[in-house]
């Protein structure tokens, strides 16, 4: 009958609304899953993030960072330093007046304790002291001879 054909055609339509509506459905509801666990994901890393515990491996990493560097700045100061030293010490030592008296020079004052430079500065009969590398001596001028 036409009736039956008619219940059975509304039927297969609303049937097929149903399944249809049922795909859209769980397609939608699949998507809202695969967007709540990017959520969750992206909220995870961000509490990693903002927890004590990685807060306070990152400040422990830059420190020892910062130590190396520092070490590394230090060393190289630290030489720097050294050579100069050293430069500045032989130059000390080349202009030392105990090393100049071990090569065999000596000082010569004159009465006054006024260093004797020149031969003009003292006359015959001037009582002069040398110091030696080893020793003093006070000698009586004999002899002038200016150059």
């Amino acid at each position: 009958s036409a009736a039956a054909e008619l219940a059975v055609f509304e039927y297969r339509i609303v049937e097929e609304r149903l399944g249809k509506a049922q795909a859209d459905m769980e397609r939608l509801l699949e998507q809202r899953i695969i967007a709540a666990r990017q959520r969750l994901l992206h909220l995870q890393t961000k509490l990693g993030y903002l927890s004590p515990s990685y807060k306070l491996r990152e400040n422990r990493r830059y420190a020892e960072e910062l130590r190396g560097r520092l070490d590394a700045q230090m060393t190289g100061t630290f030489g720097e330093k050294r050579h100069r030293l050293e430069l500045l010490s032989g130059r000390l030592e080349g202009m030392s007046p105990v090393r100049k008296l071990s090569q065999g020079y000596s000082y010569v004052a004159d009465a006054a304790g006024h260093a004797v430079r020149d031969a003009a500065q003292v006359k015959e009969q001037d009582i002069l002291d040398i110091r030696l590398f080893k020793g003093a001596l006070q000698a009586v001028v004999t002899e002038v001879h200016s150059g």
